[in-house]
């Protein structure tokens, strides 16, 4: 089934995901808070568990948030 719609008809599913996902751009394009919000917020709603390495100081009570919200 589908997990996410990332908008434009672009629809990723878990068998998509769990092969493995790229975000790429420049700083400040919103990677983090546009598809990779998305995704990561879909995952945690299947209950899909993952590792994540944070490099911000503001990034794990981000994902705290997220978890708190699935």
């Amino acid at each position: 089934g589908i997990l996410c719609d990332l908008g434009r008809g672009d629809l990723l599913d878990i068998e998509q995901a769990a092969s493995g996902i790229a975000i790429l751009g420049g700083t400040g394009s919103g990677k983090t808070t546009g598809p990779g919000a998305v995704i990561a917020r879909s995952l945690l709603r299947e209950g899909c568990g993952f590792c994540v390495l944070c490099a911000k100081p503001d990034e794990a009570k981000r994902w705290v948030r997220y978890c708190e919200q699935a």
